[in-house]
């Protein structure tokens, strides 16, 4: 889904629900409308396998002189040495930095699709090399 819903903490300590747009979806819509169909380009964070994720950073990383903050979405069973080897890889890579989140059903996503529940996130789960 391209519009997420997050809970933010307002100063006063009280929580407040906010909806954020993709702004590319955004734009596709605006510019073709509602019912545009989207471009094969338009995949979400959880579609991705995490070394695709990588793939990406390692292609942008020449071109930044600092770092890429990116947050690679892993599948709840996803396990400790396959984390090892998706930061080795990374490291291999030149990739700058990284940072790995996993659903469990103690913390919740901080971002999750407006219509779904996070536990049924569809998830590459190909095993991390």
């Amino acid at each position: 889904d391209w519009r997420q819903r997050r809970l933010l903490r307002e100063p006063d300590g009280r929580p407040r629900v906010r909806i954020f747009e993709d702004p590319a979806w955004r734009l596709l819509r605006r510019l073709h409308g509602a019912r545009a169909t989207l471009l094969p380009a338009f995949v979400t964070g959880r579609q991705l396998h995490p070394a695709e994720h990588l793939a990406m950073l390692a292609a942008l990383a020449p071109l930044v002189d600092g770092s890429i903050s990116k947050t690679i979405p892993l599948a709840p069973a996803t396990t400790a040495a396959e984390v090892a080897r998706l930061l080795a890889r990374a490291w291999r890579l030149g990739v700058k930095g990284v940072a790995v989140y996993r659903d469990n059903p103690v913390i919740p996503s901080p971002m999750v699709p407006r219509r779904i529940v996070p536990s049924t996130h569809e998830y590459q789960t190909r095993s991390i090399r």
